[in-house]
């Protein structure tokens, strides 16, 4: 007997009907699952439901910044004290800009209308869950700029914006588990991999070649180490457990 089958597992379709409508969170309808494994309305209820969640859990927008504010401490004069046979002279020194300056800012476009997340290959685990894949598109837009000082003189400022694509594969599973307080779903993302498609770096004033680049390099880092790989997968997670009291079902007992 298929778990989610049993009794009161289906009278959970109704509360978790009741999670999604309050998700607020724009979904495409799952995709058929591959093979024969029937999927019950009651997984692809869940499925929705982690995936408004994971939509959430998406930052709107990252920053970084790189040397910026750097100074250096130099002498600015000389200064003297004491009569002229014990005249003694200090230097006058102080902190000023130097360096390489760098900041990074990439956001989500329009993430109410642009953010969509597609629930794929959802199927039936051994021993009472489900498994399936959440693929979260969107298209971002990034903006950087580098400033150069030497010992406080400012040489140059270049500004660079470049918009992409972005694709976020995410692997997810979630099973159930009767707790004090009732049927809980227990729901674990498992892996998460990041594509970048379509990057397009718009140049301005003097920004060109290897410096053009440069700074678009630093945009695509940016994205890739807040949402590739472990990171963002623990980051799901943590937004998850922040929901657990959504995804526990009362009233129910084994």
């Amino acid at each position: 007997m298929d778990f989610w089958a049993h009794p009161y597992m289906l009278a959970s379709r109704t509360v978790l009907g009741y999670l999604l409508l309050g998700a607020g969170a724009a979904i495409a309808e799952p995709e058929p699952p591959s093979g024969t494994i029937e999927v019950s309305p009651a997984n692809r209820q869940l499925a929705d439901t982690l995936a408004a969640i994971v939509r959430d859990a998406i930052p709107q927008e990252y920053a970084r910044k790189k040397d910026w504010g750097h100074t250096k401490r130099i002498t600015t004069g000389v200064t003297s004290d004491g009569p002229i046979y014990k005249l003694k002279l200090h230097r006058r020194k102080k902190h000023v800009a130097h360096g390489t300056w760098k900041q990074y800012r990439v956001v989500l476009v329009d993430p109410e209308k642009q953010l969509h997340v597609t629930v794929r290959n959802l199927h039936s685990l051994a021993g009472a869950g489900v498994g399936l894949q959440l693929m979260v598109e969107a298209k971002l837009d990034g903006w950087a700029q580098m400033r150069h000082y030497n010992r406080g003189i400012h040489l140059l400022t270049l500004t660079a914006e470049g918009t992409s694509a972005l694709r976020l594969t995410i692997d997810c599973q979630a099973r159930m588990q009767m707790t004090e307080k009732g049927l809980a779903i227990v729901p674990r993302v498992t892996r998460s991999k990041l594509e970048l498609s379509d990057f397009e770096l718009r140049r301005f004033g003097e920004v060109e070649g290897k410096l053009a680049r440069e700074l678009g390099k630093g945009m695509k880092r940016l994205v890739e180490d807040q949402l590739d790989g472990p990171r963002i997968t623990a980051k799901l997670n943590r937004a998850i457990d922040k929901k657990r009291d959504r995804l526990v079902l009362t009233g129910f007992s084994p």
